[in-house]
């Protein structure tokens, strides 16, 4: 089984009746290629695992019910605060399984000596360290830029 363990960042954009959020989030993914297909399992946050022919395909379906999450809270949220307290805890939450499948990927990563050229993520930005886990629900007042989506592979040279 071939698995990859991958950081994100997110910005989604959360339309309600009575405001408009952005969200950008910062999390950790695992993909892997099972039974005949890619999967996009997410780690921070768990919960969510999506499919497709395509590590692309599996990756665009993984964001769309990422998206389709916070929808789904800020209707549930009575109002702005409400949606910001229902995002954090969803992004807190945590796959222990996947987590531990993460680590164990990128463990495997670091000892191989592949390169990112090797990989069906070649174009990703390898990350050595960690990134920080978080998440930023802001209340859009204005039209402001959004903040750039990225993903990267969790891979570091072997020491």
């Amino acid at each position: 089984m071939q698995e990859y363990p991958l950081f994100f960042t997110l910005t989604h954009e959360i339309n309600s009746p009575s405001y408009v959020a952005r969200v950008v989030s910062r999390g950790r993914v695992l993909m892997a290629f099972e039974d005949g297909e890619w999967w996009c399992h997410g780690v921070d946050p768990g919960g969510i695992t999506e499919r497709g022919e395509t590590p692309v395909a599996a990756w665009t379906a993984f964001k769309a019910a990422m998206g389709a999450v916070f929808a789904d809270l800020s209707g549930d949220a009575a109002a702005f605060d409400d949606f910001k307290r229902l995002v954090n805890v969803f992004i807190a939450d945590r796959d222990d399984t996947e987590a531990s499948r993460w680590e164990t990927a990128r463990l495997k990563m670091r000892a191989t000596s592949a390169t990112a050229e090797d990989m069906p993520f070649k174009g990703l930005d390898r990350i050595a360290g960690n990134i920080a886990l978080s998440v930023t629900v802001e209340r859009l007042e204005a039209i402001v830029p959004a903040e750039k989506e990225t993903i990267g592979l969790a891979f570091a040279e072997a020491a």
